[in-house]
Formats: C-alpha cells, sequence, structure tokens
C-alpha cells in the first residue's frame, strides 16, 4: 500500500475536498467521516465547522468534540476522509460511534480504510478511550469486512429512523 497521513483540513486541501464532495455526489453516496461535506453548498462554511469540532467553547450544544482528519497519499491526494468523536452521546452511542470514514470511490479495496480505522483507535487510546464503537449500515459489506479486520465484536443492530437504515454496532477493544 502507499503511504498514507492523516491530516487536519487546510485552505491547501480545498479544490481536492470539493473534488471528492463532487465524486460522493455523483455517486449518490453520503460521505460518511466528513463532517457531512455533502450536506455543505459553502465550503467556508464546512471548513470553519471542522476547525472547531475538537473546541469545547466552539461546538454547538449537544454535539461532541470530534477531530476531523483527511487521509492523504504520497501524491497529497485526499483518498479518504475520517471523523474521529472524542466521547458519545445518546445519538452516538446507538448510531454513529467513535469514528466515522470514508475512502474516494476510485481508491476502495486498497486497504485505507483499514487503516483510517486502526490509526482512529491510536488517536482514540490518546483520548483515554478503551473500547470503541464502530457502526455501518446493514448493506455495506466493505465497512463491515473493516470492522471485522480491527477487531470488532458485533453487538447488535438498530434502525436510523433518520436515514431509514439498520445499523450494525461493533465494539473494538483498544491495546
Amino acid at each position: 500500500m502507499t503511504n498514507l497521513r492523516l491530516v487536519r483540513p487546510t485552505l491547501h486541501y480545498k479544490e481536492d475536498i470539493l473534488r471528492y464532495q463532487q465524486e460522493f455526489n455523483a455517486t449518490k453516496e453520503v460521505i460518511h467521516g466528513s463532517s457531512s461535506l455533502h450536506k455543505f453548498e459553502d465550503f467556508d462554511e464546512w471548513f470553519n465547522k471542522v476547525q472547531n469540532s475538537d473546541n469545547l467553547e466552539r461546538i454547538p450544544h449537544g454535539m461532541v468534540l470530534a477531530t476531523q482528519f483527511l487521509c492523504v497519499n504520497e501524491d497529497n491526494k485526499i483518498v479518504g476522509m475520517v471523523n474521529i468523536r472524542h466521547y458519545l452521546n445518546e445519538y452516538l452511542l446507538q448510531i454513529g460511534g467513535h469514528v466515522g470514514y470514508s475512502v474516494r470511490p476510485d481508491e476502495r479495496r486498497k486497504g485505507i480504510a483499514k487503516w483510517m480505522l486502526q490509526e482512529s483507535l491510536k488517536f482514540l487510546k490518546t483520548k483515554d478511550v478503551n473500547q470503541a464503537l464502530v457502526t455501518c449500515d446493514y448493506n455495506n459489506i466493505g465497512s463491515k469486512k473493516t470492522i471485522l479486520a480491527c477487531g470488532g465484536i458485533y453487538e447488535n443492530s438498530v434502525h436510523d429512523d433518520h436515514d431509514d437504515v439498520d445499523v450494525e454496532r461493533y465494539w473494538i477493544e483498544i491495546k
């Protein structure tokens, strides 16, 4: 696999972030792990959101501290995105979990999601999280395989009324 790095979003990546968004829009997919990038038409509004997401004084009421990362390859191209929640609120405990991630459509099946999830677990360890909840839609076979490969233990499935989809919940022990 190519050399990958997790980096915080900066304005340097603006054009590639917008291309990432367009590629997911073209496939009509939700961009998991992107701080809801697919819902933003204004890049600056999204960028401001992610810059403040790990500042307790700046996050909206009811939200949790989270860190947004871009996964870039040796060419500095964004190949994935991952959002790591430092702790869980009720919604995240039931549906969202500690980690959300996506891989650029033309970069899938290269081990990128597994690498991002493993790095996310290392990050969570620095936040004193010993067990991470990771979820996926019931029909997302690739994500399910990624979670299992990283030590995920299936707990149960729940229905996400907001997105009208069944979600599988897995716990991963962080060593």
